[in-house]
């Protein structure tokens, strides 16, 4: 009876833990693309460096374990990437981040038929990742966000 009263404390006390983490009105983190650096190219493959700053709106910090994403321009994919960093937000915080993306020639070759053909540097992007979090009940939280970049102002080259 002892070993049941234990486990039922025990299972109340992890419950409780859970709805602290979880609240209505807890807001997922923000994305917003800061830059991005053009890095070597081998084959079909081009690299870059994408610097992207996360916001975390909550009174509460939030642990990152890693994220997957993928960047689209002009409606087109261009490029994707996963990353292992391992980062704390604190409440009401942000932080840029880089990671490295890939982008295949052939994969990005609408997106980039797509630049070549505008007559202006500001284009829509679109962005998705899965942030991935210890937070208990949250697991995987889906970001996505949507937007206009300059891309003159956005894109640099390091070779």
């Amino acid at each position: 009876m002892l070993l049941i009263r234990a486990f039922a404390v025990l299972l109340i006390t992890l419950l409780l833990s859970n709805c602290a983490t979880w609240r209505s009105d807890y807001q997922s983190p923000d994305l917003s693309l800061v830059n991005i650096t053009m890095l070597e190219s081998e084959g079909l493959e081009q690299l870059y460096e994408v610097k992207l700053r996360i916001q975390n709106p909550n009174d509460m910090e939030f642990p990152i374990n890693g994220m997957s994403y993928r960047l689209n321009l002009m409606g087109a994919k261009f490029a994707t990437g996963v990353s292992d960093e391992q980062l704390v937000l604190k409440p009401f915080s942000e932080q840029v981040v880089t990671f490295k993306v890939a982008t295949n020639w052939l994969q990005a070759g609408r997106a980039l038929l797509n630049l070549s053909k505008q007559k202006t540097p500001i284009v829509d992007y679109s962005m998705t990742a899965k942030i991935h979090t210890d937070k208990l009940l949250l697991g995987t939280i889906p970001v996505e966000k949507e937007g206009k970049v300059d891309l003159d102002s956005l894109f640099e080259d390091k070779n």
